[in-house]
């Protein structure tokens, strides 16, 4: 490397110096000579020139590279927050495993004192399951996020011990309404244990949009 790449890779990190002093020389030369109406070389302020350059072009690609949907920091804090204060999630043992934008993974073990006289789970416990994937996923757009109104379909019994999860995933948003289903499935053999959709309004803050 001669000094304009040494110092560049100091700027820019070494993995992306070669490409860019080269790139960044060169249009820096070139620009120099069109103003001075000289032949295109590398002199040293030529050199400086390219260096500006090259790390303005790392950094942009840097940012077109590295940009991805995911949900912010300030996100996943505030979720875990409103966990915090699930005192009903927390007391039944339903955990939170996974929240991204329009969608939660909630999991529950069905206890003794969940089962009804059948000796199976009780489906108001299922539905709560549902209900509380469905609530993280449509609070985790940031307003705040209500239910006005849900529907359950049971397709099969959970038994005490079983392992339930339930996964949220938002179908659409118009304005402040939202709608996201929900399916609840037996970790052992994946059996779908039922089917529930709800529709969330926002009652606090600006409606997300996209």
């Amino acid at each position: 490397m001669d000094p304009a790449e040494r110092r560049l890779g100091a700027l820019a990190g070494e993995g992306d110096a070669w490409w860019a002093a080269w790139l960044a020389k060169t249009l820096g030369a070139a620009i120099v000579a069109r103003f001075q109406d000289q032949p295109v070389g590398y002199t040293p302020y030529d050199q400086v020139v390219g260096v500006v350059l090259g790390v303005l072009a790392v950094l942009f690609i840097r940012q077109l590279t590295t940009r991805q949907e995911v949900v912010p920091a300030m996100d996943e804090i505030a979720m875990a927050a409103l966990y915090a204060r699930d005192e009903t999630c927390r007391a039944l043992g339903i955990a939170l495993d996974e929240v991204s934008a329009g969608r939660a993974v909630m999991r529950m073990t069905v206890g003794a004192a969940m089962v009804n006289g059948h000796g199976t789970a009780h489906g108001g416990y299922l539905f709560l399951l549902a209900d509380a994937a469905f609530s993280y996923a449509c609070n985790s757009h940031g307003p705040v996020t209500v239910a006005q109104a849900a529907q359950v379909v049971f397709l099969a019994p959970a038994a005490v011990g079983d392992e339930l999860v339930a996964e949220a995933v938002e179908r659409t948003r118009a304005g402040r309404n939202g709608v996201y289903d929900v399916r609840v499935v037996r970790q052992a053999d994946g059996a779908v244990i039922a089917e529930f959709r709800g529709q969330s309004v926002v009652i606090a803050g600006r409606p997300p949009t996209g």
